[in-house]
Formats: structure tokens, C-alpha cells, sequence
């Protein structure tokens, strides 16, 4: 795919790389921040409309498996999403009037090894989760998305939206572990962002990143209240 060599065609890859991989677009604009700096904003844009994305994008395919989670779990990466959001219209006034070159094509995220990895992912995420909550109940479910966070926020989920859908009293238990793990899959790729983006990148990504995480405690909150059966 062509992307437009402007601050336009820099938001929409966020927003199409969000689909995929969020991961992939932190990774490749913190990267180009240490080639043009000077379109730092720019950057971080794309990645924050990435992340809000993702927010959404687990929210719609819990909802597929179970949609008394995608209930709950929409109240908790609603406000995440709704604060990315905020964030993105800023950082897009603030980088409208720069120019930004030509974004190389990447490489097609459909292909048939990454649906195979996530095939296998998904596998060992699902029977560690298990693992996890037969030895250590709740607190196993939430060290499992904490640590499959830090890679991957999709299989996860996926597990989680079995579970509840299998086991609704496990509602309220599934949605808190995805948040988890979509916490921890953010904290880290903030942390990548500023090891290898450009000083005015780290700026304004890290406190975006403070901002996300106390929306991600009030969101977790509401999805507590509302979720379904308590």
C-alpha cells in the first residue's frame, strides 16, 4: 500500500497499522524519529492512533466470542480509546502544517507465517492461562496477561473471550485480564519507543503513555461496576 507523504497519509498508517499490529507502527516511527526528528509529532500521532485502535480492535473481536465481555471490556478500553483520541486531534494540530516525505511500504501483515505464529501463540497463551488459573486462581489469570502482554495483546484475549463465553461468572475476571495485558503490551512498547526514538519523541509519548494508564484505572473501574452479573 501508498501512503501519502504527509502528515494525512502518516495518521492514516497509524490507523491501518492499528488493525494489525501496533507494535510494528511504534517500532518503525520511533525509529524514523531518529532520522527526521523534526516530524517527531507527526510520529507520535501515528502511533497514538495505532494504540486507540488496538483499544477498539480488542474490544470488537471479544465481542465476536462474547459480547456481555465486549460490554465490560468496551467501558474499560472505551475511555483508553476516547483519551487517544484527545491526544491524536492534538498532536494532529500541532503537526498539520509539517511536511513529512514519503512513508515506505512495509511488508504485507497478512501473510500466511505471521497467521501461523499467531496460531501457536494463541495455543501456549490458552493452555498457560489454564495453567494459571488452575494453580493460582485469579491471581494466575492476571499474571498470564501481564506476561503474554508484554508480546502480543490478541491471543490473550481471545483466551479470555473463551473463558467468559464458557464460564460467564468469569466475566468480570476475563475483562480485568485483558486490561492487564493490554497495559503491559503498552508499557512496553513505550518503553522500545523511547530506547530507540528521537528525545522529542520520548517527550510527548511518555506522558501520553501516564495519561493512558490513569484512563486504563478509571475504565477498569466502570467496567467493574457495570459488568454483567455484579
Amino acid at each position: 500500500v501508498k501512503v501519502l507523504g504527509s502528515e494525512h497519509g502518516i495518521g492514516l498508517t497509524g490507523v491501518l497499522g492499528g488493525l494489525v499490529s501496533s507494535t510494528a507502527v511504534t517500532l518503525s516511527f520511533s525509529q524514523r524519529s531518529r532520522e527526521e526528528p523534526a516530524h517527531s509529532q507527526a510520529f507520535v500521532l501515528a502511533i497514538v492512533l495505532a494504540w486507540t485502535v488496538m483499544f477498539v480492535r480488542v474490544v470488537v473481536m471479544t465481542g465476536v466470542v462474547s459480547p456481555p465481555l465486549a460490554v465490560s471490556l468496551g467501558l474499560a478500553l472505551g475511555v483508553m480509546a476516547i483519551a487517544g483520541l484527545i491526544v491524536s486531534l492534538v498532536l494532529w494540530r500541532r503537526s498539520r502544517s509539517q511536511p513529512t516525505g514519503t512513508i515506505a511500504t512495509g511488508a504485507n501483515p497478512f501473510e500466511l507465517g505471521e497467521a501461523i505464529k499467531f496460531g501457536l501463540l494463541f495455543g501456549v497463551v490458552t493452555v498457560a492461562a489454564k495453567a494459571a488459573q488452575a494453580y493460582l486462581g485469579e491471581a494466575g489469570l492476571y499474571l498470564a496477561g501481564a506476561v503474554a502482554g508484554l508480546t502480543d495483546v490478541d491471543a490473550i484475549s481471545l483466551s479470555m473471550a473463551n473463558l467468559a463465553a464458557t464460564s460467564p461468572e468469569s466475566s468480570v475476571v476475563a475483562a480485568r485480564t485483558i486490561v492487564i495485558a493490554v497495559l503491559s503490551n503498552t508499557l512496553v512498547k513505550t518503553g522500545m519507543a523511547a530506547s530507540i526514538g528521537a528525545p522529542a519523541l520520548r517527550r510527548t509519548l511518555v506522558p501520553t503513555t501516564g495519561l493512558l494508564l490513569i484512563c486504563a484505572v478509571a475504565g477498569a473501574v466502570l467496567a467493574t461496576w457495570f459488568a454483567p452479573g455484579v
